[in-house]
């Protein structure tokens, strides 16, 4: 449970704020969670609430506080570093994690090791599990996991398509 106690503080803290809030700017934040080896969870922070988020941050040693601008110029550094095995190439994923902690600050997005992408429990869990199997039997894993994109939780393209219209 310690895992998801960054962002969950951080969640605490914005939540009834997300619907309210404005798409990032530069003098907003990213908060990244990299804690839980499945996944790593972005969530955009306003300005204003960056002191409250800061200390919760400063306590654990996996999670990062970076400038929006920061976090959006090296997105190759913050986000594409994360994948350890590319499953969906062609899926705009490290685009599509950039662009939806722009626009839906306050909401945690997650990355999932293998380049999908997790909003909802089912999607976590799932990453949790394809990332046991895989440590366990990379080319087990291969063998088993979803080909049908419509049967797999994490694909990029069923976030993108409907939060992004991509």
């Amino acid at each position: 449970m310690k895992r998801f106690m960054v962002i969950m503080g951080a969640f605490v803290l914005l939540a009834g704020c997300a619907a309210t809030m404005l798409p990032l700017t530069s003098h907003d934040y990213v908060l990244i969670d990299r804690t839980q080896p499945a996944y790593t969870v972005f969530v955009g922070i306003a300005k204003d609430k960056y002191n409250k988020i800061k200390a919760i941050a400063a306590n654990e040693k996996e999670a990062v506080l970076v400038t929006w601008d920061t976090f959006s110029q090296d997105s190759d550094k913050y986000v594409k570093s994360r994948i350890i095995k590319d499953d969906y190439p062609e899926s705009r994923a490290v685009a599509g994690i950039v662009e939806l902690v722009r626009k839906f600050p306050g909401t945690p997005i997650g990355l999932t090791w293998n380049g999908g992408i997790a909003i909802t429990r089912n999607d976590y869990r799932h990453s949790e599990k394809t990332y046991s199997l895989y440590k366990l039997d990379p080319a087990g894993y291969d063998r088993t996991r979803i080909s049908d994109p419509r049967g797999d939780p994490v694909n990029p393209k069923g976030h993108l398509g409907p939060l992004l219209d991509w």
